[in-house]
């Protein structure tokens, strides 16, 4: 069983971005579902270097749920520039929803070879419009800062994505979100 959930995540975090997605409204409330939450996401922003598109910076839309049944959360912060495309970060929580990550720095990587499931892990993506993903790989480190705020809770997700082996070239987004006090 543990190697059919293992296998099953690897194969979410592997497609990342090229799934289709059907994005919910932040504010929709899915609790009467019994096996999602949306979360109030509000004041999304994203900076950073995507593949093709570099130098993507402002405010952002961001959007997400927490699947108590599955203990995970996912959110998604999309930022679109006319004539550059769109960026995209997605962070994931294994094992603990997002809302119950403790306030503090929590660091992150991936390896492609490991059986084990991280707690965190983030896919950056870009694409030439918000229709279409070109560009989809998962952010080799990266933070996750949790600050409790009057409003709520402020999430700062800072990536780290290795673009050339040989001379060790990284390209680094900072996409930050606030979990509204609703939540």
């Amino acid at each position: 069983m543990k190697h059919l959930v293992i296998g099953a995540l690897a194969l979410v975090a592997a497609t990342g971005c090229m799934n289709d997605r059907t994005y919910m409204d932040p504010v929709q409330n899915l609790s009467g579902s019994g096996t999602e939450n949306s979360l109030n996401l509000q004041n999304g922003n994203l900076r950073g270097d995507f593949g093709p598109r570099t130098g993507i910076d402002g405010p952002a839309v961001a959007e997400g749920s927490s699947a108590p049944a599955s203990n995970s959360s996912t959110v998604t912060v999309t930022r679109e520039e006319d004539g550059r495309g769109m960026g995209m970060v997605i962070l994931w929580t294994s094992n603990l929803l997002l809302e119950q990550l403790e306030p503090g720095e929590h660091a992150f990587s991936y390896d492609a070879e490991s059986y084990e499931t991280p707690a965190l892990a983030a896919n950056v993506c870009s694409g030439p419009d918000g229709g279409s993903i070109d560009y989809d790989r998962p952010a080799d480190r990266g933070t996750v800062v949790v600050t409790d705020v009057p409003e709520g809770r402020q999430i700062a997700v800072h990536t780290e994505t290795l673009i050339d082996e040989t001379t060790g070239e990284t390209e680094v987004s900072d996409t930050s979100f606030l979990i509204g006090a609703g939540r």
